[in-house]
């Protein structure tokens, strides 16, 4: 394999390498698109519920109370890697310049070329009734958010 470090003379393994996701990026890249939904990433600005209690969370500082976990955000892990960040002195969105717009510019590129009406095998996988379906919910949440900006 071409995507591992091997020292000959310890006869260890030195480094793996991943690059099928490599690119110049931001700090904010991190949290848009790498880490995970419900602990990591930051929610989109069109959540809802407690995706878009976590959004704030992370944005403004987590709440001295927080709120029950459940299915979708498990508060007390979310607020555990918040806080492992701050005492690394690591970024973490409220240490970021600007990244609410930024979050919101990532999620309007998402929805003007939407993963699952342009990737080629999910069309061809999909019936034109699941395609008019995600059209219309796209529609409605590009509408949304332009109105949010006042379009």
């Amino acid at each position: 394999p071409d995507n591992f470090l091997y020292d000959i003379g310890t006869m260890r393994l030195t480094a793996l390498l991943d690059f099928d996701l490599s690119h110049i990026a931001t700090f904010a890249d991190e949290f848009l698109r790498s880490l995970g939904a419900g602990i990591g990433q930051l929610p989109s600005p069109q959540e809802s519920g407690d995706f878009l209690t976590l959004r704030t969370a992370m944005l403004a500082g987590f709440p001295d109370q927080l709120p029950p976990s459940n299915g979708d955000v498990q508060w007390p892990s979310v607020k555990a890697w918040d806080d492992a960040l701050r005492a690394r002195d690591a970024k973490r969105p409220s240490t970021i310049e600007d990244i609410a717009a930024l979050s919101d510019l990532f999620w309007l590129s998402g929805q003007i070329l939407p993963f699952k009406l342009c990737n080629e095998v999910v069309v061809r996988n999909s019936s034109q009734e699941q395609l008019a379906a995600r059209k219309k919910t796209g529609e409605g949440l590009l509408i949304n958010f332009l109105s949010d900006y006042g379009y």
